[in-house]
């Protein structure tokens, strides 16, 4: 199984995370964790132009069973009441720039509700 995979299962299927009070995922570096986590949205379309034909990919009746499981995933990483999004960034002015970015991405596909640590300075202001 892959990793996201993996991931997506601990988010949507309740029977693997009832004996936790919670999760921790310490992500990929942040592009690739955002585009992961707008896999879901950019299958829609891919999806609804292609009507049953096969991709490279193969079957594309596979690929709806992801997508739905990606959407559910992402819905759940969207839901305050499930999920706390923590953003970890050195002050450094690339570093919060980077976390910037990273916060409008996922605010776009509904993680609003955003928290940040700051680890403090390590080169001037």
């Amino acid at each position: 199984m892959q990793p996201f995979d993996e991931f997506t299962a601990l988010l949507t299927n309740g029977v693997l995370t009832n004996d936790f009070d919670h999760i921790i995922f310490d992500t990929a570096p942040t592009g690739h964790t955002i585009r992961l986590l707008q896999l879901p949205g950019a299958w829609t379309g891919f999806l609804e132009e292609s009507k049953g034909d096969a991709s490279c990919l193969g079957p594309l009746a596979g690929l709806e069973k992801q997508r739905a499981q990606y959407k559910e995933a992402v819905d759940s990483l969207a839901d305050p009441q499930r999920t706390r999004l923590i953003l970890v960034a050195r002050a450094q002015m690339s570093t919060l720039r980077e976390v910037a970015r990273t916060h409008e991405e996922l605010a776009k596909i509904g993680m609003s509700e955003q928290y940040l640590v700051n680890l403090g300075f390590s080169e001037p202001p």
